[in-house]
């Protein structure tokens, strides 16, 4: 419970540190020079808030099925990096999203 607490006491003094650092007009490092914080903690501390304020993106592109066989699988995701998903069936977007993100 204690962790909890002091992760939730963290979380609100970035909270508060990056609506200051936002109000003073200075660079995030001239910022954390003035002020003693950890400059890669509040740009970790940005990223996560930007996350979790943002909501899911839809970054999706159409796929063509055109020409396609569709008795062995719903839909194939193709990688960069040459990783295959096969689905089998519908999935959500939330669902492609993790995926996605997993397999980057």
């Amino acid at each position: 419970m204690e962790t909890e607490n002091n992760s939730a006491n963290k979380s609100a003094d970035y909270n508060a540190h990056i609506i200051a650092w936002k109000a003073s007009g200075l660079s995030k490092k001239k910022y954390c020079d003035q002020t003693g914080v950890n400059y890669m903690s509040l740009i970790y501390r940005i990223k996560k808030l930007e996350i979790e304020t943002s909501g899911p993106t839809q970054k999706f592109i159409p796929v063509n099925f055109e020409g396609r066989d569709h008795s062995d699988s719903f839909a194939t995701i193709n990688f960069p990096n040459r990783c295959t998903v096969d689905l089998h069936q519908v999935v959500s977007a939330s669902f492609l999203n993790d995926l996605i993100s997993k397999c980057r």
